[in-house]
């Protein structure tokens, strides 16, 4: 009877024998207060003549919470109008050689004109000392430093006679992919090369004219 009368002071939140460690664990703990919220502080709880209860101080600052979030979440704002967030401003789209060519006038916008209208250009190129030929072709893309695709490429330079490599290309028992270069003409020193490229990209620095191929 005495190991009963101490297993229930033990779970007996009023005894001054109470046991946190075996009330945590215990199925017959009496809760002083059933109508106490579920993990809750101790300290809303005051002691009075019928029990343990929830102190009214707590109970209605509980009450004043839940009406002052029910208002601000339906009426009031969160923010005064002088402290929204500053819209930013909207985001310009970028600028390309492409996009300012509708507007502007000189050598970039021929070549606009040529590429919107697929009209074949005729593009001299150069070498170290000279002019070394030219392309004939369908121009793809450029930006401003005259850097261009070209499409439907036929090269036309001219070269020295004494190449390492013959004009024809490699021999028969290298299988290398090679592109045909015919030899249109020559002289005792230079011969003048041709031949036809599907795809080429040339950089500005080596651009010496470009001009329509009718022109």
């Amino acid at each position: 009877m005495a190991d009963d009368e101490d297993s229930k002071k033990a779970i007996d939140i009023t005894s001054p024998k109470f046991d946190p460690f075996t009330a945590l664990y215990s199925r017959n703990v009496h809760l002083p207060s059933p109508n106490a919220p579920i993990l809750d502080n101790i300290s809303k709880f005051q002691e009075t003549k019928e029990g343990i209860s929830f102190t009214t101080f707590y109970r209605n600052k509980v009450q004043q919470s839940d009406k002052s979030q029910a208002s601000t979440s339906t009426s009031k704002p969160r923010f005064q109008p002088h402290q929204e967030p500053v819209p930013g401003k909207p985001r310009k789209p970028a600028r390309t050689v492409l996009t300012r060519m509708k507007h502007v006038r000189g050598p970039l916008s021929l070549l606009q004109k040529f590429m919107d209208d697929r009209i074949r250009v005729k593009v001299y190129n150069r070498n170290m000392i000279g002019i070394r030929g030219y392309c004939l072709g369908y121009l793809v893309a450029f930006d401003k430093h005259f850097n261009m695709a070209l499409e439907d490429v036929t090269e036309i330079w001219t070269r020295k006679k004494h190449q390492k490599t013959p004009a024809l290309g490699p021999g028969d028992d290298v299988e290398v992919p090679t592109i045909k270069v015919v030899i249109r003409s020559s002289t005792p020193k230079t011969e003048e090369c041709e031949r036809h490229i599907p795809q080429l990209f040339m950089r500005g620095e080596h651009v010496v004219c470009v001009m329509a191929q009718d022109k």
